[in-house]
């Protein structure tokens, strides 16, 4: 059997050359040697300066693929450690237009819509690249960058919702901080102030309806974006001014920004009033007349036409303590005029439209807001008048209005001070108002009798004297239905169903009126119990009763209020109102005096005369002045006075405000 051949190694090619050790330099091939050109084979350059030498492309013309890649790899050496990139990517970002290296509008939004297809990568390792997205200044620039920039938004929130409250802040930012120089960009067209405002409520507008979780988001970010009570005019106007705008759009939010609305409102009225009081006295009338001038001469004026920067409202520091205060006192009346005046334009056409849908929406919310916000704060003064203004629509809101205050006033669980506010507000508004038919003022004036009739009844069991403290309540529905007869008398003579209209002058020719029934009787046993209401309500109110009711022949009080200047009132040995109701009882001037006056009630009717002078036109119309009562010259009668009876509306109702020595005396 033959055995296998041997396989040997190949024989060398040079056998007669020694073997050399291995070597990494790659071999020249015989074409190297001859001097071929290889295709791999790097040349020398010979640059031609006569040769025109083309610049790079365009880098607005950068591929959108190329830009992609760049995007994709900057996040992703981001979360491997690598910045470089990332750093360059929100530099894009935060360039100010007119800076050198700032990209055009046309390759960044290149690289905002390669950031929305990465918008799941945005996390919190990326959170300062979505800060840097935020402060882009993109409102100024055209409306196809604008609607990338809104969908990289909404990709962003979408994707990761801890960014919702820092997207929404950015956007509600500008609701009172917008400047007309973010619609001046270079290489661009100039975008005007409304157009800018218009931009954002777009942008926020598709955010909230994409994405409806972001909504809930919101009510804090507008409350935290709300400027402080101290900032000037322009600021309010221009915040509240934008979320009355976005309540009109966003119906899921419009019940609590109006309520926002409302609470602030209610703290510039009260600062308003602390103004005032530190006035000297006099000085109120004339700081109205020159602010009445001063807001008309501004009418016309547009807010677009600047910056909403701060103004020259801002205090200087050269004013004296005089005139600090009251520049002081004209700030806070512009904001609560303001304000008013754009809450009443945007609830106006909901009630002038009539659509009862829409009115049965709105009408709750405002008494909600007047029941839980205005009735518990005792020192507003005009924002009431939105409820005064809106309630006197129709007849069903006057009554609704009516039955929430009566409501109040019988609920025994509330505590006596706001049941006190309560008689005071609807006492208040039967007597004001314009439209309040008559039947309504007889319901209104039998519900207060008959509540008097029973504190007076559970109350003089005990009582040993007038005591304001102590029964406060009945004195304060007792002072309401006097308020009322002072501008109402007229609607409380029962006349035949054939007789004429009763006029002033039949006073006279009449030996006895018919009065509403009851009403006589309950008011004289008031008058004539220990709890001597006479003595406690304001000394302003029942003067006033007492010459019309004297005047009309209803009542003749004056021989009670004689004696009572004999009835010598102290300081009840019961605790203070306030630490058996719950309800604070605010401090004035007159409960801090060791005096009677701190034991007798103040003349507070919270729809007495409207002072703001541009959101004054809303309410003139639905305000009833006082009428004087007319009677001849050759007439006698039993009063202080002969002639026309002509009392100005601050000596029956005295504003809450005016609480110093003169409010104790007729």
């Amino acid at each position: 059997m033959a055995s296998p051949a041997t396989v040997g190694p190949p024989a060398p090619p040079h056998p007669d050359k020694s073997p050399h050790p291995p070597s990494l330099k790659r071999p020249r091939s015989s074409e190297d040697d001859t001097g071929a050109s290889s295709p791999t084979k790097k040349h020398k350059v010979d640059f031609n300066e006569h040769v025109t030498v083309h610049p790079p492309d365009d880098p607005d013309d950068k591929p959108d693929d190329l830009v992609r890649e760049e995007v994709r790899s900057a996040l992703s050496q981001q979360l491997q450690g690598n910045g470089s990139k990332y750093d360059q990517l929100k530099q894009y970002f935060t360039t100010k237009p007119h800076e050198d290296d700032a990209l055009s509008t046309k390759l960044l939004q290149k690289y905002v819509t390669a950031l929305s297809g990465h918008s799941s990568s945005l996390n919190r390792t990326c959170a300062s690249l979505v800060h840097a997205v935020l402060k882009c200044r993109w409102l100024g620039r055209d409306q196809e960058f604008v609607n990338a920039y809104a969908r990289l938004l909404a990709n962003i929130i979408s994707s990761h919702g801890g960014f919702t409250q820092s997207v929404l802040h950015m956007l509600v930012g500008k609701f009172d901080q917008l400047r007309a120089t973010e619609g001046k960009l270079p290489n661009h067209e100039v975008i005007k102030l409304p157009v800018l405002r218009k931009r954002v409520h777009s942008v926020l507008g598709f955010l909230l309806r994409l994405i409806p979780s972001a909504n809930a988001s919101m009510t804090s970010v507008l409350i935290g974006n709300f400027p402080y009570i101290d900032e000037n005019v322009k600021r309010h106007k221009e915040y509240i001014g934008n979320i009355l705008r976005l309540a009109e759009y966003a119906v899921e939010l419009k019940d609590r920004i109006t309520s926002m609305v409302t609470e602030r409102l209610v703290k510039i009225d009260v600062q308003m009033q602390t103004r005032l009081e530190d006035l000297e006295e006099g000085r109120a009338e004339v700081l109205l007349k020159e602010i009445f001038q001063e807001q008309n001469d501004e009418d016309g004026d547009s807010d677009d036409t600047g910056d909403s920067s701060d103004d020259d409202e801002d205090l200087e520091p050269d004013l004296t303590a005089v005139e600090k205060q009251e520049l002081e006192f004209k700030t806070a009346m512009g904001k609560q005029d303001a304000v008013m005046t754009m809450l009443f334009e945007f609830y106006d056409p909901v009630f002038r439209d009539g659509k009862d849908s829409a009115i049965n929406q709105n009408f709750p919310v405002i008494l909600h807001q007047f029941v839980n916000t205005v009735l518990p704060s005792y020192r507003s003064r005009h924002t009431q008048f939105l409820i005064f203004h809106f309630a006197q629509s129709s007849p069903a809101l006057i009554e609704r209005f009516t039955e929430s205050c009566a409501n109040i006033i019988q609920d025994m669980t509330r505590p006596r001070l706001v049941r006190m506010a309560a008689a005071a507000y609807l006492s208040s508004f039967i007597a004001r108002g314009a439209r309040i038919p008559a039947r309504m003022v007889k319901d209104v004036v039998d519900l207060l009798a008959s509540q008097l009739e029973k504190l007076r009844s559970r109350y003089e069991i005990d009582c040993q004297g007038p005591d304001y403290a102590q029964y406060a309540p009945f004195y304060g529905a007792m002072q309401a239905l006097m308020y009322i007869f002072c501008f109402r008398w007229r609607d409380l003579i029962m006349l035949d169903d054939d007789s004429a209209p009763f006029q002033d002058e039949d006073i006279f020719d009449c030996q006895n009126l018919h009065w509403h029934p009851g009403l006589f009787d309950t008011l004289d046993k008031c008058f004539h119990s220990r709890l001597n209401p006479l003595r406690i309500c304001a000394p302003q109110i029942v003067s006033q009763f007492s010459r019309i009711a004297n005047m009309v022949k209803f009542a003749y009080v004056h021989l009670k209020l004689d004696s009572n200047k004999r009835v010598r009132l102290s300081k009840p040995i019961v605790a203070p109102i306030s630490n058996y109701t719950g309800f604070q009882r605010r401090d004035t001037a007159l409960t801090v005096k060791s005096g009677e006056s701190g034991l007798i009630m103040e003349a507070y009717f919270p729809f007495d005369p409207y002072q703001l002078p541009r959101s004054k036109k809303w309410v003139e119309s639905d305000y009833l002045t006082w009428k004087s009562i007319r009677i001849g010259d050759d007439e006698e009668d039993d009063s202080d006075s002969d002639g026309d009876v002509d009392v100005d509306d601050d000596e029956v109702g005295i504003e809450p405000i005016e609480e110093d020595e003169s409010e104790s005396s007729p």
